[in-house]
């Protein structure tokens, strides 16, 4: 009967292990990541490779990695033209229809649908306390 005293947590004094655990840890974050996919499984992959030698002993060399789920992609729409220097400018707008005027949620103060001020109107608008 054969005698096999190889402990995978010793190995490569402890390297194996920690890779491991590393790559445990990605898998703990991914799982957790609302932006990751759901329904994807997730892996964990451990390769020991063996090959003897000249002198009779056997080298063995580890690899740990792990398959994540692929983040959910993202649209979003882009602003292209030229400014009157004729300078290319590209934006991210971010109301629903082209030159729509939008509320920030934090300040109330009016935005282009590119996110800046719009012109004429105050930095900031006062709130007005109906709880009085």
């Amino acid at each position: 009967m054969a005698n096999i005293d190889l402990n995978l947590n010793k190995l490569a004094k402890g390297a194996l292990a920690e890779d491991v655990n590393i790559e445990l840890e990605k898998i703990a974050k991914n799982l957790l990541d609302p932006n990751a996919k759901d329904n994807t499984f997730r892996e964990l992959n451990i390769k020991v490779k063996f090959k003897p030698d000249e002198d009779g002993t056997i080298a063995t060399l580890t690899a740990v990695s792990s398959k994540l789920a692929p983040r959910e992609s993202k649209a979003t729409r882009v602003l292209v033209g030229e400014n009157g220097a004729g300078n290319v400018e590209m934006r991210e707008m971010l109301s629903e229809v082209p030159g729509q005027t939008i509320i920030d949620p934090d300040s109330g103060q009016l935005l282009t649908d590119t996110g800046e001020p719009v012109a004429g109107e105050p930095s900031v608008r006062p709130v007005k306390n109906y709880m009085k």
